[in-house]
């Protein structure tokens, strides 16, 4: 069974300083690592997708990929209250069936 994990579940920072938020996957290997934001009950907008061992910048939004160690890294740089909203991963794993 998959499990994906994030942390820290609650930051709060000045406007100006930088967040990092990490994911973990139990699975192997990930497909497709996505980060969502989403500001109270408004659907979630995708931030960026990350499909290899890496790192992806988008505008002050920069990630990086280990897939070997199932990790994930979210940074936002020069945060604002424009930011302030839930941040979340989600993994597209590949599933394998035992023959």
């Amino acid at each position: 069974q998959m499990k994906v994990s994030q942390e820290p579940s609650f930051i709060i920072r000045r406007e100006g300083e930088s967040v990092t938020i990490r994911c973990r996957c139990t699975s192997s290997p990930i497909n497709s690592l996505h980060w969502y934001k989403q500001q109270g009950q408004n659907r979630p907008h995708k931030v960026l997708v990350m499909v290899s061992t890496g790192t992806v910048q988008v505008n002050q939004f920069s990630a990086s990929l280990d897939e070997k160690n199932k990790f994930a890294v979210l940074n936002i740089s020069n945060s604002n209250t424009e930011d302030s909203m839930t941040y979340f991963c989600a993994v597209q794993a590949q599933c394998y069936k035992a023959t």
